[in-house]
């Protein structure tokens, strides 16, 4: 039978553990545990989620996963499938990039200060209009 994380030490509860060290110091689990906040009898949320981990391969699997598949999870049902699926829409939502249709530049001194984070930018920190410039001799 698996403790409680109420009463594991402080400094080793995920949500403490995150607001003290930060999310890139997290377990998949641990992040997913803080998600469903707590397990069912027996099992408490760490253990669950890495028990969802596991059974999905990863966590990449689990957020492409259908919602049945997450539904038929036990333990998570209700209002804990509910805040899961809609953390991983968040997630998926955030990691679609963006269309160009939707990025509307106002001013030349908008165009010309825009960083840019994917394409021409190798890594110096270049902006739009430079890489434009450089591109052009």
């Amino acid at each position: 039978m698996q403790t409680g994380i109420s009463s594991w030490p402080q400094d080793e509860r995920p949500r403490e553990r995150l607001l003290s060290k930060g999310a890139q110091a997290m377990t998949d689990a641990e992040l997913v545990a803080i998600l469903i906040r707590v397990g069912f009898k027996g099992t408490n949320a760490v253990e669950m989620a890495r028990q969802m981990l596991k059974q999905f391969g990863s966590l990449r699997a689990m957020v492409e996963a259908p919602v049945i598949a997450l539904l038929e999870i036990k333990g998570l049902k209700g209002a804990k499938a509910a805040q899961l699926i809609a953390a991983m829409e968040i997630a998926r939502r955030i990691s679609v990039p963006v269309e160009r249709g939707q990025l509307v530049m106002n001013s030349t001194a908008a165009a010309g200060g825009y960083p840019l984070t994917q394409g021409f930018d190798h890594g110096r920190g270049q902006t739009l209009a430079s890489e434009l410039m450089e591109s052009c001799r």
